[in-house]
């Protein structure tokens, strides 16, 4: 991968002196690829929701339900594949700017940031735009008579989420993520910055092992919390959190290392084949023994 940097000539001249500013320096460095990927990831979020919207595939609040079998099968195949990376890949790119963030602010207003970045965007919608949008749904498509203020209390809270509906768990996960980070950052480590040194991007086998771990912990985890398995109050699903753990804690280790400006072209083309094989066999093998045209219940947990 070809790392484009606007980098601002003071800051170059840090990185070549080595003076202490070095760490700030690479910290507030501009990155435009992740510029990209943040934009790809942000349509692909649209399309991936417009697609259950149109094909069925998937949890959503409103469906067109005109899909044919072939809409059924391409909207399956493509949220299916979004849903195992896209939101764990927005984590990583979060976490990979969240140390350089905290040791240029320190902790109090490192937190004092997040909760007006993070905090107040979340407050807002999930107590005041969501439900004013739930209520218009009701009333306009499902008939509901009873006033806003009858909706709000009984209905809205009574269903059991307190915060953190619709888009905006998202926020809600980056928000948490980033107080345990402050937690762990004041209990376990020193307050001043750590270096940042140019280490060698993770090998194959090392990023196989990784993989493996993930999908090993997501197995155990989901025996006992199935895919659509939800903690209603905060609107999380933990299925979904090994992945997004571990990818947030591998954003941690990129920035330490600078792995972003170190991968290798070939590794990206590499994983890009072996995932394309991946899916070529293994939806073929899940169709062909798990059913899943007809029950997909077995691919949600279990011993299966």
């Amino acid at each position: 991968m070809k790392t484009q940097v606007i980098q601002p000539a003071s800051q170059a001249l840090d990185s070549v002196t080595g003076t202490a500013e070095n760490v700030q320096a690479k910290a507030t460095t501009r990155m435009l690829f992740i510029d990209n990927i943040r934009v790809y990831l942000t349509v692909l979020v649209v399309l991936h929701h417009l697609m259950i919207t149109y094909a069925g595939s998937g949890s959503w609040i409103y469906f067109e339900d005109r899909a044919d079998l072939a809409t059924e099968v391409v909207g399956n195949i493509f949220t299916t594949v979004n849903q195992t990376y896209f939101m764990a890949l927005f984590l990583l790119i979060s976490a990979y700017f969240v140390p350089g963030s905290y040791e240029r602010k320190g902790a109090a207003r490192f937190l004092k940031d997040r909760l007006m970045r993070l905090g107040v965007p979340l407050a807002i919608y999930s107590w005041i735009i969501h439900p004013l949008l739930i209520f218009g749904y009701l009333r306009k498509v499902e008939g509901m008579r009873i006033s806003f203020w009858e909706f709000f209390p009984r209905e809205y809270f009574g269903s059991g989420y307190l915060i953190g509906q619709g888009p905006l768990w998202f926020v809600e996960i980056l928000l948490l993520f980033s107080l345990v980070y402050v937690a762990v950052r004041l209990l376990f480590t020193p307050r001043a910055a750590k270096s940042i040194s140019d280490s060698p991007f993770p090998s194959t086998m090392a990023i196989v092992m990784f993989a493996l771990l993930i999908g090993l912990i997501t197995f155990v985890v989901r025996l006992w919390m199935p895919e659509g398995w939800n903690f209603k109050p905060l609107n999380l699903q933990f299925p979904y959190f090994p992945g997004y753990i571990a990818m947030f804690l591998a954003g941690f280790a990129a920035y330490r290392r600078n792995w972003f400006s170190s991968l290798p072209d070939v590794t990206g083309r590499r994983w890009l084949w072996a995932c394309g094989l991946i899916l070529l066999i293994g939806y073929p093998v899940a169709l062909i023994l798990g059913g899943a045209m007809e029950d997909d219940t077995v691919f949600k947990g279990g011993w299966h």
